[in-house]
């Protein structure tokens, strides 16, 4: 409990009404229906709904306090005026809860790709290094070897702040947290206090809600020019167009990671077998040869970030090593299913152009036969990448299976469509089926020796989602049960 005054104490006060300063207050909540008595609600303009039209709600249920940044005219309790309630919530959270970020080494990774690989990796190198660990993801949060569910990568900020207050309670000394362009645009980590930032690479996606690139790495660039202070580490990888521009603005201690250029950490000499991946690691404390599980050109840059990133982190290159070197199995990333079967198959939550591009090059490099690609596109996002996605998979797959991903409100049919207007229509080598089980039940049936079948877009899911409904649905169930029928599991 902490008492009004101090919990606002750090907001900017436009106007209030009905203060009593030394009332207790016991939450801070941004949705009416979760509420509790006692509580302080913050309204929150949304973009499907407005917290403003539920003031009443909330009191109903026991709030004794609002936030808002506009007066709508009720006559209620403890109401204050500020100008940005995103920002507002997020300062009384943390606030709230102590300032838990001010008690961890927080590490922020943002980009398009890559980042919860990343995270994971540095969970693993920490470890190594006997630094208890913690992150936050698209995987959920894991701490303590264990896995817990997030209903978003980035959670709203009060659920941020809660989330870190538990996890340094749990005597977690550093937290990786993948930060995506909606949590920066929408303050879901405002005020954070990040004291190591990377940044994996930029490509097409989320252009439904941000229009352009320029404004989607906008987003990306709060983290760097918003989020650090003057004692803050920035790691960038050079290698990608939009990571130059993003080195060129002068974020705060940049440093810089490459396997093209020269950069403070770099990968040479590599290898790519069925295995995994080997490579010379070089750093500024030094070099050694990584020997990595992790397959693909792609695992390389993540491998780098993390090496960089954990390096600012008081880990030894031979704790870098040693977590570089572990087995990774990341649900759903680059994630092959294994059996008794002669061909690979992998499970992937590719689901933009680029990553998509990354993937099918990734696994050429150690294919000995063909490359049967399964995927579809999300509904209800994105439309120009999926013409662009068909592009892609056409050129670096030897067959391709069209079929769904989450349709959400569209039809499949009309999803793919689209991504069929990026395929020349001349070429025998791709196959429409609309019903996901089927097709990769197809895709499974056709595979020789020396083959690998690919999964691609859902990756760690285990749903699907169809107008509005949220039905079970695991690429990684579906692909077991097949082998199991043929005796190869």
């Amino acid at each position: 409990m902490m008492s009004l005054k101090e919990i606002i104490k750090d907001l900017e006060v436009v106007k209030s009404k009905n203060l009593n300063e030394e009332l207790m207050i016991t939450g801070v909540h941004y949705d009416s229906r979760s509420v509790t008595p006692g509580s302080i609600f913050v309204a929150i303009e949304g973009i499907e709904a407005d917290g403003h039209n539920y003031l009443r709600q909330a009191y109903e249920k026991g709030a004794k306090g609002a936030v808002c940044q506009k007066d709508v005219g009720i006559d209620i309790e403890n109401l204050i005026i500020v100008p940005d309630t995103r920002e507002a919530l997020s300062l009384l959270a943390r606030r709230f809860y102590n300032y838990p970020d001010k008690e961890m080494v927080m590490i922020g990774i943002t980009g398009t790709n890559g980042k919860t690989t990343t995270a994971h990796i540095i969970y693993a190198i920490l470890q190594e290094a006997r630094i208890k660990p913690a992150l936050v993801g698209t995987l959920g949060y894991k701490v303590n070897d264990r896995y817990y569910e997030l209903k978003h990568t980035t959670p709203q900020s009060v659920d941020v702040f809660r989330l870190l207050r538990e996890i340094r309670d749990q005597e977690v000394q550093v937290t990786a947290m993948e930060v995506t362009s909606h949590g920066l645009c929408q303050k879901r980590v405002a005020n954070i206090e990040f004291d190591i930032a990377g940044f994996t690479n930029l490509s097409q996606d989320h252009l439904d809600y941000h229009g352009t690139m320029k404004e989607y790495f906008k987003a990306k660039c709060i983290l760097f020019n918003e989020l650090l202070s003057k004692d803050s580490i920035s790691i960038i990888n050079i290698d990608d167009s939009w990571g130059s521009k993003l080195a060129e603005s002068n974020p705060p201690n940049l440093h810089t990671y490459s396997i093209n250029n020269h950069a403070d950490f770099m990968a040479t000499n590599i290898a790519y077998s069925t295995k995994g991946t080997s490579y010379r690691l070089i750093t500024p404390a030094g070099e050694v040869t990584i020997n990595s599980t992790l397959k693909g050109w792609v695992n390389v840059y993540n491998s780098l970030l993390a090496a960089g990133i954990t390096s600012f982190a008081n880990c030894s290159l031979d704790n870098i090593k040693a977590g570089l070197e572990r087995p990774h199995r990341i649900k759903g990333r680059f994630d092959e299913v294994e059996g008794k079967q002669d061909f690979n198959v992998i499970i992937d939550f590719a689901h933009t152009p680029s990553a998509l591009k990354y993937l099918l090059t990734s696994v050429r490099m150690f294919t000995r036969g063909k490359i049967i690609l399964i995927f579809g596109c999300g509904g209800n996002r994105d439309r120009k990448k999926r013409p662009l996605m068909g592009q892609i998979a056409q050129k670096y797959a030897d067959f391709v299976i069209i079929t769904t991903d989450n349709p959400r409100n569209e039809e499949p049919e009309d999803i793919i469509t689209d991504i069929i207007q990026g395929i020349n229509a001349r070429d025998n080598r791709t196959q429409k089926i609309v019903n996901r089980e089927e097709a990769i039940k197809f895709g499974l049936t056709m595979a020789l020796e020396g083959d690998v079948v690919i999964v691609a877009g859902k990756g760690h899911e285990n749903y699907q989602e169809i107008k509005g409904t949220f039905l079970p649905f695991d690429d990684r169930k579906i692909i077991e049960s097949w082998l199991d029928s043929k005796g190869l599991l």
